[in-house]
Formats: structure tokens, C-alpha cells, sequence
């Protein structure tokens, strides 16, 4: 069986996922998206990315995969 500790893991990525696009939505190209705030929302989402790829290498590699060939 897996591990609840996913549920953890993939609940944070949904959160990240969520924080990205509220960075993001009032920018209407990714220049204007990179200097905006000083960088400020750019670096964040970089950030955020990166927890987010941190948090996927958790992730049992049985439930990433156990629905692929549905």
C-alpha cells in the first residue's frame, strides 16, 4: 500500500501549483511577469518550482506510475 505521506507531498505540490498561478494571473507577458516587483513574483515562482520538484522526488515511484497505462 502506499504511504499517507504522499497525500502530504502531493497536497503541498497543489498548493505551490495554486500560489504560482496567483502570482502570475494579472501579467500579461512573462518580461513584464520578470521585472515586475523587483523580481519579487518571478523569484517566488522559481521558488515554488523548485519545492515543487523536491516534493515529486517523495512521491512513492509505484503510485506515480500505477495509473500510466490507464
Amino acid at each position: 500500500m502506499f504511504s499517507s505521506k504522499n497525500l502530504t507531498y502531493i497536497l503541498t505540490i497543489l498548493e505551490a501549483i495554486e500560489k504560482i498561478s496567483y502570482y502570475s494571473k494579472e501579467f500579461k507577458d512573462e518580461e513584464e511577469f520578470y521585472l515586475a516587483n523587483k523580481q519579487l513574483n518571478f523569484n517566488a515562482t522559481v521558488n515554488l518550482l523548485s519545492a515543487i520538484c523536491e516534493e515529486n522526488k517523495k512521491i512513492d515511484d509505484n503510485l506515480k506510475t500505477a495509473n500510466a497505462n490507464r
